[in-house]
């Protein structure tokens, strides 16, 4: 496994989906895929994710409750959310709990490929402002 390369959750309900993501960022990115929420979190617990790319509606656990889940335990990860539901209420809601951004179905690979790679230098700015402030507190 490369360590080098930043490690993306990918989780949604859709095999079609996974798989296709999965197929374009694989040779750039360690791809984790999950089906749902829950798979999604024990993911987490195991391993150092950089990203997480979520789909907003899945059965039982939303992309919702995962982004919540998410920024209770681990600020620094930004998410991004999927929806096929270009409804703007819900990239609101989303946006509001603390996403990173959301891109609608049918996904556009240029475009999710540029959003990953900005919010990927965000997750690492947020990180390192983390650090400065633990150290911070040692003074």
């Amino acid at each position: 496994m490369n360590h080098n390369k930043a490690t993306i959750l990918i989780v949604d309900d859709e095999e079609k989906t996974r798989k296709i993501l999965k197929l374009n960022f694989s040779d750039k990115y360690h791809i984790l895929l999950a089906k749902n929420g829950e798979e999604a979190l024990h993911h987490l617990q195991r391993e150092k994710v950089h990203l997480v790319l979520t789909d907003l509606k899945m059965p039982g656990m939303s992309g919702l409750e995962l982004l919540q889940e998410i920024q209770n335990k681990y600020k620094h990860i930004p998410v991004i959310i999927i929806t096929a539901y270009g409804s703007i209420e819900n990239a609101v809601a989303a946006m509001k709990l603390g996403a990173y951004d959301y891109i609608i179905k049918p996904i556009k690979i240029e475009k999710l490929n540029t959003l990953l790679e900005k919010s990927l230098q965000y997750s690492h700015l947020l990180k390192e402002n983390l650090q400065l402030k633990e150290k911070l507190k040692q003074y």
